[in-house]
């Protein structure tokens, strides 16, 4: 039962944030009221937000719904559990680089600091 409970909250969650996201988007689409810049703006931050909520589902929710919920349900889960330490250990490195890739002001961060240390050492 606690299980089932957790599976239909994490469901539930992924289903209002996807909701949300949605009229989100839609919302800064049609509106009337907000300047070019603001709207890239604010699509830019709506990206940003979709993808710090896809890398924890795609890493870590997912595999440990797998790894909890297959033996439950008599699905054959061979080698789910390494498979979820290797996503689980990964998890905090991709949910860097997606942020560092999506935000322009990080990306120019992080270009200062590679031609700072490589561009010296020629």
């Amino acid at each position: 039962l606690t299980l089932i409970a957790f599976d239909i909250f994490i469901i539930s969650s992924f289903t209002t944030a996807l909701s949300l996201g949605a009229l989100t988007y839609a919302h800064i689409k049609q509106t009337k009221k907000m300047s070019e810049q603001t709207r890239r703006l604010e699509l830019k931050l709506l990206i940003a937000v979709v993808a710090q909520t896809v890398v924890p589902l795609i890493f870590v929710y997912i595999p440990y719904f797998c790894c909890l919920s297959f033996p439950f349900l008599r699905i054959p889960a061979v080698r789910i559990g390494e498979i979820c330490t290797l996503l689980i250990a990964c998890f905090p490195a991709w949910d860097a680089v997606i942020v560092i890739g999506l935000i322009p002001d990080y990306q120019r961060g992080i270009s200062g600091i590679v031609k700072r240390r490589f561009g010296s050492a020629t």
